[in-house]
């Protein structure tokens, strides 16, 4: 990519490179190097508490979320329908346990159910629950308060930890395709 770099492109890029630096310094075993070692942190706890939950954790796993999902979801999601329903269909495909109250969507009719959406805003408003070893929670909660109405919506899902990696794969594909076609027009 060249000098025009936009907001929005140092928005997607930089998030999903921390990621990507995350994921790295997990697999070169980060925590158990003399450079590690060596680190001054401004408190020992937090030396000793990065070591025990290790860069795979909860923590990384919600921030890899946002990073992924909220931030692209925001900025770039009308410019590829087809990869966000990819995205639906792995989440359709994969979900567990789905409970929905929203009036358009019927949780026996999983077309019906926008999983992107709710999964996006359960993780942008910190509605995300664990089960170690087992699921991730994903919690999306609607209130619509006025003088007419009062609605209150749900929706509910689980996705098994052991297709967390999955959906970041699939989450990575419009990132790694926003790239693409950021260094293609950059050509032009």
């Amino acid at each position: 990519m060249n000098e025009s770099i936009t907001q929005e492109d140092n928005l997607i890029l930089q998030s999903y490179y921390m990621v990507v630096l995350l994921k790295e310094l997990g697999s070169n075993n980060f925590f158990g190097s003399d450079y590690f070692t060596g680190m001054n942190f401004d408190s020992l706890p937090v030396k000793e508490g990065l070591r025990q939950v290790g860069i795979h954790n909860q923590g990384s796993a919600l921030m890899a979320l946002y990073a992924m999902l909220v931030i692209p979801k925001e900025l770039i999601h009308e410019k590829y329908p087809n990869e966000y329903e990819n995205i639906n269909s792995f989440l359709r495909r994969y979900t567990v346990n789905t409970r929905t109250s929203y009036r358009d969507e019927n949780a026996k009719a999983v077309s019906t159910i926008k999983f992107i959406n709710h999964i996006r805003n359960a993780v942008a408003h910190a509605r995300v629950g664990f089960i170690p070893y087992e699921t991730i929670a994903f919690k999306d909660v609607l209130f619509t308060d006025s003088s007419k109405t009062n609605i209150k919506a749900e929706f509910t899902t689980e996705l098994p930890l052991c297709k967390l990696g999955d959906f970041l794969n699939e989450l990575q594909k419009v990132q790694l395709k926003y790239i693409e076609d950021r260094r293609s027009s950059s050509k032009e």
